[in-house]
């Protein structure tokens, strides 16, 4: 029972999201002495998501024929002075009453979508980062010849998920020094189930924090 609970709570709290690989190229290098850092994409992929709702009614009346008709017949026989006097008399009383109902369909519908960019939340997912640097103590400049560092964030294959919202597939943070050398790598792996955006900022995010501390 325990080996259960702890392998379930192994995949609430890691498998949920992405877990995230780091390595410092240089070990001599510490990642928090370069301060101000310039923050771009140099792939970002997303895919085109569409949603969609509808509503539909359909009433139907029926329609029939409804037809009567009759018939009276009347004879008699009267004695008037020792005679008799016998008369008959037919009265046809024909009558026929005819109601018509007509049929008729009615439909209708509501329908509505819209239409997703997964390219989009990749660049807000550009501009999260920068700001989960900035909480971390990273100074983000908008130009890189004005950066200590210069921080490549990818993101690919962002979707939409009707349950989980935006996912995406993999990322990866770069830092790089003015020269393109390599300082230090983080990428997130998928596990168990495809993280969301967020997660997967948070998990980089707080992997880079972890690596400024030691």
């Amino acid at each position: 029972m325990r080996k259960v609970l702890s392998l379930f709570l192994t995949i609430l709290f890691v498998g949920c999201g992405a877990s995230t690989q780091y390595v410092m190229y240089d070990k001599n290098l510490h990642l928090q002495d370069y301060r101000k850092v310039y923050v771009f994409s140099s792939k970002l992929t997303g895919a085109i998501s569409t949603s969609n709702y509808g509503l539909a009614t359909t009433s139907a009346n029926i329609s029939g024929t409804a037809t009567t008709s009759g018939v009276a017949t009347g004879t008699g026989q009267a004695n008037l002075s020792g005679k008799t006097i016998t008369s008959s008399s037919t009265t046809n009383i024909n009558s026929a009453t005819n109601l018509n109902m007509t049929g008729n369909t009615q439909t209708t519908a509501i329908a509505g979508g819209s239409t997703m960019s997964g390219l989009e939340q990749a660049q807000i997912s550009v501009q999260k980062m920068k700001f989960e640097l900035a909480k971390i103590g990273f100074v983000v400049v908008n130009e890189p010849d004005q950066a200590d560092a210069l921080v490549d964030f990818n993101i690919g294959a962002v979707r939409f998920d009707p349950l989980a919202g935006w996912i995406a597939d993999e990322a990866s943070v770069v830092f790089l020094n003015n020269k393109g050398e390599t300082l230090a790598h983080s990428i997130a792996d998928t596990r168990f189930i495809t993280p969301t955006t967020n997660s997967v900022i948070r998990n980089l995010s707080n992997r880079i924090k972890a690596a400024c501390l030691q």
